[in-house]
């Protein structure tokens, strides 16, 4: 009998801590997606020149190759990818998917990159601000069944 209510209280302590990481999300401070313009075009100007540098070829968009470098980065903790959430927020993403939404926000920021310099300038960032509020950008989906960035949420 006591070996049951020790089972027990370890049980419910590990609940406890599992609930409470969960909670608080990835380790590192990563936050959900901005929901608004403004917060997403910051969001993407920042994460923009991280990531720029796996697209190896320069074509907007990363290849199988180029995928597993960045899917490697992440792992080894050199890059950090967005909240591993869904969009509701219910559970973690699988990594292929978070893989999938960082390679959907790089072809936004790499269609607004008009200089080609790996950056959003101040007129770049302007102009992508522009397109998410008139809905001409929409927020990729990471989930659903749905390709990103087709029919997804407004930022």
């Amino acid at each position: 009998m006591k070996n049951m209510k020790t089972i027990a209280v370890v049980t419910a302590l590990g609940l406890a801590v599992c609930s409470s990481a969960i909670a608080q999300g990835r380790p590192g401070g990563a936050q959900q997606p901005p929901k608004d313009a403004a917060a997403a075009v910051a969001h993407i100007a920042e994460a923009y020149p991280k990531i720029a540098p796996f697209d190896v070829n320069a074509d907007g968009q990363f290849d199988g190759d180029e995928r597993l470098a960045l899917g490697q980065a992440m792992r080894d903790g050199k890059v950090e990818g967005p909240a591993n959430r869904n969009p509701k927020g219910e559970q973690a993403a699988h990594p292929g998917i978070i893989i999938q939404r960082i390679a959907s926000l790089y072809r936004i920021a790499f269609s607004f990159d008009k200089d080609e310099d790996d950056t959003l300038n101040e007129a770049e960032q302007a102009a992508l601000k522009s397109a998410i509020e008139n809905g001409e950008v929409k927020r990729p989906d990471m989930g659903g069944g749905r390709p990103p960035g087709v029919g997804g949420r407004p930022f």
